[in-house]
């Protein structure tokens, strides 16, 4: 089973049949659309997952190289929204796409 396509370039990608890449993307994204279980990225992004990464002592930024916020302050997506920068616009490459406005 092929896994991943790496291409270099600035050329373009012919798809075989992008009706049936269409159909399959719409599907998937509706599948994603009604998991509950990525409620929390949905709605801040990695963010919603914030005291886990915590918990666990390393988080999303850094390559997950063991970086913590300092304190226990941490206590929701809430507090990091309010007391660091954060943007409310997607990662272009995102497939989750938050809801956030």
């Amino acid at each position: 089973n092929l896994k991943a396509i790496a291409v270099q370039g600035n050329g373009s990608i012919k798809v075989g049949r992008p009706e049936s890449l269409l159909k399959w993307s719409d599907k998937f994204r509706q599948s994603l659309d009604a998991n509950e279980a990525v409620y929390g990225f949905k709605r801040r992004g990695t963010l919603g997952a914030v005291e886990m990464y915590q918990h666990i002592g390393s988080h999303f930024w850094r390559n997950g190289q063991g970086n913590m916020f300092r304190g226990g302050e941490i206590t929701s997506d809430n507090w990091v929204k309010r007391f660091h920068r954060y943007s409310e616009v997607c990662s272009s490459d995102c497939f989750i796409a938050c809801d956030a406005k």
